[in-house]
Protein backbone atom coordinates (compact mmCIF):
# COMPACT_ATOMS: atom_id res chain seq x y z
CA UNK A 1 0.00 0.00 0.00
CA UNK A 2 0.86 3.71 -0.06
CA UNK A 3 1.96 3.94 3.56
CA UNK A 4 4.20 0.75 3.58
CA UNK A 5 5.95 2.02 -0.08
CA UNK A 6 6.37 5.56 1.62
CA UNK A 7 8.26 3.71 4.20
CA UNK A 8 10.41 1.75 2.16
CA UNK A 9 13.48 3.04 1.25
CA UNK A 10 13.61 3.06 -2.38
CA UNK A 11 16.65 5.02 -2.51
CA UNK A 12 19.40 6.59 -0.38
CA UNK A 13 19.57 10.44 -0.82
CA UNK A 14 23.25 11.38 -1.33
CA UNK A 15 24.40 13.96 1.08
CA UNK A 16 27.49 16.07 1.62
CA UNK A 17 30.56 14.73 -0.18
CA UNK A 18 29.02 11.65 -1.00
CA UNK A 19 26.26 13.69 -3.34
CA UNK A 20 29.70 14.57 -5.19
CA UNK A 21 31.27 11.63 -5.05
CA UNK A 22 27.79 10.49 -6.97
CA UNK A 23 27.91 13.38 -9.02
CA UNK A 24 31.11 12.04 -10.72
CA UNK A 25 30.78 8.29 -10.46
CA UNK A 26 29.80 6.72 -13.91
CA UNK A 27 26.36 5.96 -15.03
CA UNK A 28 26.12 2.34 -14.01
CA UNK A 29 27.29 3.20 -10.24
CA UNK A 30 25.32 6.12 -9.65
CA UNK A 31 22.51 5.67 -6.79
CA UNK A 32 19.41 5.04 -8.24
CA UNK A 33 17.69 8.17 -7.32
CA UNK A 34 15.07 8.21 -10.11
CA UNK A 35 13.65 4.62 -8.48
CA UNK A 36 12.58 7.10 -5.53
CA UNK A 37 11.21 9.10 -8.10
CA UNK A 38 8.95 6.41 -9.75
CA UNK A 39 8.22 5.27 -6.47
CA UNK A 40 6.60 8.10 -5.48
CA UNK A 41 4.73 8.12 -8.45
CA UNK A 42 3.42 4.34 -7.71
CA UNK A 43 2.70 5.93 -4.48
CA UNK A 44 0.46 8.62 -5.82
CA UNK A 45 -1.40 6.58 -8.29
CA UNK A 46 -2.24 3.54 -6.01
CA UNK A 47 -3.42 6.40 -3.29
CA UNK A 48 -5.79 8.63 -6.11
CA UNK A 49 -7.07 4.81 -7.46
CA UNK A 50 -7.72 3.86 -4.05
CA UNK A 51 -9.96 7.00 -3.38
CA UNK A 52 -11.33 7.56 -6.47
CA UNK A 53 -12.90 3.32 -7.29
CA UNK A 54 -16.35 2.87 -6.55
CA UNK A 55 -15.23 0.12 -3.73
CA UNK A 56 -11.90 1.42 -2.63
CA UNK A 57 -10.99 0.20 0.81
CA UNK A 58 -8.42 2.20 2.29
CA UNK A 59 -5.88 0.64 5.19
CA UNK A 60 -8.45 1.09 7.43
CA UNK A 61 -8.92 -1.23 10.64
CA UNK A 62 -11.64 -1.86 13.34
CA UNK A 63 -10.12 0.87 15.66
CA UNK A 64 -9.66 3.12 13.29
CA UNK A 65 -13.81 2.76 12.51
CA UNK A 66 -14.66 2.93 16.30
CA UNK A 67 -12.61 6.46 16.25
CA UNK A 68 -14.50 7.57 13.32
CA UNK A 69 -17.94 6.52 14.87
CA UNK A 70 -17.06 8.13 18.30
CA UNK A 71 -16.05 11.13 16.84
CA UNK A 72 -19.23 11.63 14.81
CA UNK A 73 -20.78 12.68 18.53
CA UNK A 74 -18.90 15.46 19.25
CA UNK A 75 -20.22 17.54 16.60
CA UNK A 76 -24.01 16.26 17.56
CA UNK A 77 -23.40 16.79 21.30
CA UNK A 78 -21.05 20.52 20.43
CA UNK A 79 -24.44 21.04 18.76
CA UNK A 80 -27.07 20.79 21.47
CA UNK A 81 -24.57 22.51 23.86
CA UNK A 82 -25.01 25.54 21.87
CA UNK A 83 -28.03 25.59 21.29
CA UNK A 84 -29.36 24.60 25.08
CA UNK A 85 -26.98 27.51 25.57
CA UNK A 86 -28.48 30.35 23.30
CA UNK A 87 -30.26 33.04 25.12
CA UNK A 88 -33.80 33.30 24.07
CA UNK A 89 -33.30 36.81 22.09
CA UNK A 90 -31.65 35.53 19.38
CA UNK A 91 -32.79 36.23 16.25
CA UNK A 92 -33.96 32.89 14.48
CA UNK A 93 -33.84 29.92 17.57
CA UNK A 94 -35.87 27.28 15.08
CA UNK A 95 -32.84 27.80 12.67
CA UNK A 96 -30.73 26.27 15.48
CA UNK A 97 -32.73 23.30 16.03
CA UNK A 98 -33.14 23.17 12.45
CA UNK A 99 -29.14 22.65 11.97
CA UNK A 100 -29.24 20.56 15.22
CA UNK A 101 -31.92 18.12 13.76
CA UNK A 102 -30.01 17.56 10.81
CA UNK A 103 -26.59 16.54 13.05
CA UNK A 104 -28.96 14.68 15.04
CA UNK A 105 -30.98 12.54 12.27
CA UNK A 106 -27.35 11.82 10.48
CA UNK A 107 -25.63 10.60 13.54
CA UNK A 108 -27.26 7.32 13.81
CA UNK A 109 -26.74 6.29 10.38
CA UNK A 110 -22.98 7.34 10.46
CA UNK A 111 -22.63 5.09 13.86
CA UNK A 112 -24.01 2.60 11.88
CA UNK A 113 -21.92 2.49 8.68
CA UNK A 114 -18.70 2.63 10.69
CA UNK A 115 -19.91 -0.37 12.86
CA UNK A 116 -20.00 -1.83 9.11
CA UNK A 117 -16.76 -1.04 8.28
CA UNK A 118 -15.06 -1.97 12.14
CA UNK A 119 -16.83 -5.18 11.51
CA UNK A 120 -15.77 -5.78 7.69
CA UNK A 121 -11.94 -4.82 9.33
CA UNK A 122 -12.10 -7.66 11.52
CA UNK A 123 -12.89 -10.16 8.96
CA UNK A 124 -16.68 -10.27 8.94
CA UNK A 125 -18.88 -10.59 5.47
CA UNK A 126 -20.63 -7.22 5.45
CA UNK A 127 -21.90 -6.00 2.36
CA UNK A 128 -21.45 -2.13 3.82
CA UNK A 129 -22.68 -0.07 0.46
CA UNK A 130 -26.44 0.41 2.18
CA UNK A 131 -24.75 1.40 5.05
CA UNK A 132 -22.64 3.65 3.32
CA UNK A 133 -25.57 4.59 1.34
CA UNK A 134 -27.85 5.79 3.74
CA UNK A 135 -25.10 7.39 6.32
CA UNK A 136 -24.50 9.51 2.90
CA UNK A 137 -28.40 9.88 1.98
CA UNK A 138 -28.52 11.33 5.41
CA UNK A 139 -25.67 13.47 5.23
CA UNK A 140 -27.58 15.27 2.28
CA UNK A 141 -30.77 15.48 4.37
CA UNK A 142 -28.52 17.31 6.66
CA UNK A 143 -27.33 19.69 3.67
CA UNK A 144 -30.88 20.84 2.82
CA UNK A 145 -32.01 21.34 6.24
CA UNK A 146 -28.51 23.45 6.65
CA UNK A 147 -30.05 25.61 3.54
CA UNK A 148 -33.16 26.64 5.08
CA UNK A 149 -31.60 27.33 8.09
CA UNK A 150 -29.08 29.69 6.80
CA UNK A 151 -31.00 30.89 4.10
CA UNK A 152 -34.46 31.48 6.00
CA UNK A 153 -35.46 30.83 2.48
CA UNK A 154 -38.42 28.39 1.02
CA UNK A 155 -37.65 29.70 -1.98
CA UNK A 156 -33.98 29.02 -2.07
CA UNK A 157 -34.65 25.39 -0.09
CA UNK A 158 -37.27 23.92 -2.85
CA UNK A 159 -35.49 25.98 -5.77
CA UNK A 160 -31.84 25.02 -5.81
CA UNK A 161 -31.00 23.07 -2.26
CA UNK A 162 -33.16 20.69 -2.59
CA UNK A 163 -32.88 19.52 -6.54
CA UNK A 164 -29.07 19.61 -5.70
CA UNK A 165 -29.17 16.96 -2.84
CA UNK A 166 -32.06 14.87 -3.97
CA UNK A 167 -30.15 14.44 -7.15
CA UNK A 168 -27.14 13.66 -4.82
CA UNK A 169 -29.27 11.08 -2.94
CA UNK A 170 -30.38 9.29 -6.13
CA UNK A 171 -27.02 8.95 -8.17
CA UNK A 172 -25.90 7.45 -4.30
CA UNK A 173 -28.37 4.43 -4.50
CA UNK A 174 -28.48 3.71 -8.65
CA UNK A 175 -24.92 3.69 -9.01
CA UNK A 176 -23.83 2.59 -5.80
CA UNK A 177 -21.30 0.46 -6.67
CA UNK A 178 -20.62 1.35 -10.43
CA UNK A 179 -19.74 5.34 -10.01
CA UNK A 180 -15.70 6.57 -9.23
CA UNK A 181 -15.85 7.40 -5.69
CA UNK A 182 -14.95 11.22 -5.76
CA UNK A 183 -17.68 11.92 -7.66
CA UNK A 184 -20.00 11.01 -4.36
CA UNK A 185 -17.69 13.63 -3.17
CA UNK A 186 -17.77 16.60 -5.06
CA UNK A 187 -21.79 16.28 -5.24
CA UNK A 188 -21.37 16.41 -1.28
CA UNK A 189 -18.94 19.41 -1.25
CA UNK A 190 -20.94 21.36 -3.77
CA UNK A 191 -24.00 20.60 -1.30
CA UNK A 192 -22.29 22.19 1.46
CA UNK A 193 -21.25 25.20 -0.29
CA UNK A 194 -24.65 25.67 -1.36
CA UNK A 195 -26.31 25.75 2.08
CA UNK A 196 -23.05 27.95 3.47
CA UNK A 197 -23.66 30.31 0.50
CA UNK A 198 -26.18 32.38 1.95
CA UNK A 199 -24.18 33.29 4.44
CA UNK A 200 -21.91 35.13 2.11
CA UNK A 201 -25.47 36.54 0.64
CA UNK A 202 -26.08 37.93 4.01
CA UNK A 203 -22.56 39.55 4.17
CA UNK A 204 -21.31 37.54 6.61
CA UNK A 205 -18.11 36.79 4.55
CA UNK A 206 -15.95 35.89 7.83
CA UNK A 207 -18.73 32.80 9.21
CA UNK A 208 -18.64 32.11 5.14
CA UNK A 209 -14.46 31.59 4.26
CA UNK A 210 -14.73 30.48 8.06
CA UNK A 211 -16.68 27.80 7.85
CA UNK A 212 -15.57 26.97 4.61
CA UNK A 213 -12.05 26.90 5.39
CA UNK A 214 -12.75 24.42 8.24
CA UNK A 215 -15.03 22.40 5.73
CA UNK A 216 -11.99 22.25 3.23
CA UNK A 217 -9.62 20.90 6.34
CA UNK A 218 -11.63 18.39 6.78
CA UNK A 219 -12.03 17.28 3.25
CA UNK A 220 -8.17 17.90 3.29
CA UNK A 221 -7.71 15.19 5.89
CA UNK A 222 -10.30 12.84 4.74
CA UNK A 223 -8.77 12.23 1.28
CA UNK A 224 -4.90 12.10 2.64
CA UNK A 225 -6.86 8.80 4.87
CA UNK A 226 -4.76 6.60 3.03
CA UNK A 227 -1.43 8.17 4.00
CA UNK A 228 -2.75 8.44 7.98
CA UNK A 229 -3.18 4.61 8.11
CA UNK A 230 -7.33 5.43 8.26
CA UNK A 231 -7.44 8.08 11.29
CA UNK A 232 -7.76 10.88 8.77
CA UNK A 233 -11.68 10.21 8.56
CA UNK A 234 -12.05 10.64 12.42
CA UNK A 235 -10.03 13.69 11.72
CA UNK A 236 -12.54 14.96 9.18
CA UNK A 237 -15.29 14.48 12.38
CA UNK A 238 -13.37 16.41 14.31
CA UNK A 239 -13.01 19.42 12.33
CA UNK A 240 -16.91 19.60 12.10
CA UNK A 241 -16.76 20.44 15.91
CA UNK A 242 -15.16 24.27 15.08
CA UNK A 243 -17.50 23.94 12.59
CA UNK A 244 -20.89 23.14 13.78
CA UNK A 245 -19.58 26.58 16.25
CA UNK A 246 -19.74 28.26 12.93
CA UNK A 247 -22.96 27.42 11.56
CA UNK A 248 -25.20 26.90 14.57
CA UNK A 249 -24.27 30.05 15.91
CA UNK A 250 -24.35 32.44 12.11
CA UNK A 251 -27.77 30.43 11.70
CA UNK A 252 -29.19 31.63 15.08
CA UNK A 253 -28.56 35.72 14.25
Amino acid sequence: GPVLCLLTPCAQIPTGASRHSAAMAPPDKRPADDSKTVCLLQDSETLIDNFCAATAVGPVGAAQEVVSAASMCLPALYSLVVLLSAPTSVGCLVCGQVVFAGTALHLPFSIAYHAAEAMRSSGRTVDVTPWRCSDQTMVHVSCAMNSWALSRSVEYLVLLALPVNLYAICMLWFRAKTEPRHYRFIRMGFAVFFYLLPLACRGEWWAFISAGGLFLAGAALFVADPWLAGWGHGGLHLMMVPFAYVVMNFAMV
